[in-house]
């Protein structure tokens, strides 16, 4: 694969969560300082009730920034804003779709502002849709990444995500909602490997096109970062085929993307590295 320039040039000196993540894991620079003083001004803002400013979308970038800065590693800060996501004081959620597709146990309670925002967020893997979809897909992805496997409400949406792609054939809902599931999906061991996820696999190579990008509907950046993730063949050959539109599509100083190119960057660098297209210092934690 060529390249215009070094995809991991694009982040030395920056300084957002996501750069100085690339910085440290992948270009192996010194930074960890920086990401300590700047983890520590983000816990220091978060309410009681382990939200940020009781909004869902904030309290998504405020966990995902502490992700990148903390290293994964599972502080109190975050397993409250998990809690909170996670409406562990709420009764689940029932709902059954006309074509009998099934939401049971999903997290969709949000307020109108709640809403508005999530589709607004322009520094977290999870791209614009339906509020519901977000917030579950953040909330599965944070129980991955933080080894917070045994939260009894996944196994809820677990099924209903294993029935809901029996029915539709592995559609989960339109393209947007099902990335933010999807990015869930593939960082808890036992999804990842199961049934629901080899039918959400199949669907998305019946629309990929020769360009290496998926249908309009589905976003490529996401769906490229989600399924380097997984060992099965079908995936790996979509990200193969992928390749090629990242070549043509690479901007002049390394990045991807027009209006998001940090976030586009990320996700584009940190999927070459998990799939040993591009190599570099370290490689990015799973």
């Amino acid at each position: 694969m060529k390249f215009r320039a070094d995809p991991l040039s694009f982040f030395r000196n920056r300084l957002e969560p996501m750069a100085l993540y690339a910085r440290r894991h992948w270009l192996g620079d010194d930074v960890g300082h920086l990401m300590n003083r700047m983890a520590q001004q983000v816990e220091e803002t978060q309410f009681p009730d382990g939200s940020w400013d009781r909004s869902v979308a904030r309290t998504i970038e405020q966990m995902f920034t502490l992700w990148l800065l903390r290293g994964g590693w599972p502080t109190r800060a975050m397993r409250r804003g998990l809690d909170w996501l996670m409406e562990t004081e709420e009764p689940p959620m029932v709902c059954t779709c006309n074509d009998g597709g099934r939401y049971d146990g999903m997290l969709f309670r949000l307020s109108k502002e709640d809403r508005a925002a999530l589709r607004k967020m322009d520094n977290t893997p999870f791209t614009s849709g339906c509020g519901g979809f977000v917030k579950t897909g953040a909330a599965m992805f944070f129980c991955g990444v933080l080894n917070c496997h045994d939260r009894p409400q996944l196994k809820a949406i677990h099924d209903s995500l294993l029935h809901t792609a029996a029915v539709r054939d592995g559609r989960l809902c339109s393209g947007s909602c099902a990335s933010n599931i999807i990015q869930g999906m593939v960082v808890l061991p036992w999804m990842r490997q199961g049934a629901a996820m080899q039918r959400v696999i199949a669907y998305l190579f019946s629309c990929q096109r020769s360009s290496g990008k998926w249908d309009d509907a589905i976003p490529f950046y996401q769906t490229l970062f989600a399924l380097s993730q997984l060992e099965s063949p079908i995936a790996r050959q979509q990200v193969q085929r992928s390749l090629a539109c990242l070549e043509h599509t690479q901007n002049a100083d390394g990045s991807w993307g027009r209006n998001r190119q940090l976030i586009c960057s990320f996700l584009a660098t940190a999927a070459m590295l998990q799939a040993s297209i591009l190599s570099s210092e370290r490689q990015p934690n799973s």
